[in-house]
């Protein structure tokens, strides 16, 4: 990146609000490879995929990562294979729908509304969310 847009982005976001700001700015370790402006934190990136655990049982929660900000999660759900409605009292829930289909889980009376690959679900706290595959493909999914 060049000086002046990195002068432009400190008008907006403070030093401190860039993450591995210093890292980024000064050279790295140059015996690895890295250059000035790399930076070494490249495990902020997963390849979800490694992550999915099909089961013949109920769907398996893969936690890819977890901090005390958020969590990260993959899920494999099968045809026919329920995540069960639930609640979360201290944060949403957000769903990314990567492939497949569902029934999504309104309220705890089972009203539903149908999810299909791209489509994302937010469940605002303490809001009933969960899901029924009734297509014929896996529904794979992260939050």
């Amino acid at each position: 990146l060049n000086g002046s847009f990195i002068h432009f982005l400190l008008q907006f976001f403070p030093k401190s609000n860039i993450c591995n700001f210093d890292k980024f700015m000064k050279n790295t370790d140059e015996s690895k490879g890295e250059s000035k402006g790399e930076s070494k934190n490249l495990d902020r990136i997963s390849n979800s995929s490694q992550f999915f655990q099909p089961s013949d049982g109920e769907p398996i929660r893969a936690v890819i990562t977890e901090s005390k900000d958020a969590t990260v999660v993959a899920w494999y759900v099968k045809p026919d294979q329920k995540i069960y409605p639930h609640i979360h009292p201290n944060g949403q829930d957000t769903w990314t729908i990567l492939s497949g289909k569902g029934e999504y889980y309104l309220d705890q009376s089972g009203t539903t509304k149908t999810i299909v690959k791209g489509d994302v679900a937010v469940a605002p706290v303490n809001c009933v969310h969960g899901v029924f595959n009734n297509g014929d493909e896996p529904m794979v999914m992260n939050h």
